[in-house]
């Protein structure tokens, strides 16, 4: 099946769990915003928004396990990540850093 991946997509959103392929919303507060790395470590492979802005593609197995988020797209206050996966997530949480994880792979990902 092929989704549209060129904006932001609006579901029903729903709490519960699932097993397959999902989309996950979540919201984070910034005080300062700056340029920084999303950590997607935890995740499987799928796509990323902030704001509205299609970050990129993450696929667990690396080569690269963050996705960099320039500052010009995060405002002052309340931000809002949506994630799709194609796979469960080992956790639902991401966070910035402020250097990109590259070159590591993740042997214990799963097929």
């Amino acid at each position: 099946w092929s989704f549209p991946m060129d904006t932001v997509p609006t579901p029903a959103w729903n709490a519960s769990s699932v097993e397959g392929p999902a989309y996950y919303r979540g919201t984070f507060a910034l005080t300062n915003p700056g340029d920084t790395f999303l950590d997607t470590r935890g995740w499987g492979k799928g796509t990323v928004w902030v704001n509205g802005h299609q970050l990129g593609r993450f696929w667990g197995i690396g080569p690269e396990q963050t996705l960099y988020l320039p500052g010009v797209w995060l405002k002052t206050g309340v931000n809002e990540v949506v994630v799709f996966d194609l796979t469960p997530p080992a956790a639902r949480t991401m966070s910035g850093l402020a250097h990109p994880i590259l070159n590591q792979a993740t042997p214990h990902f799963p097929q």
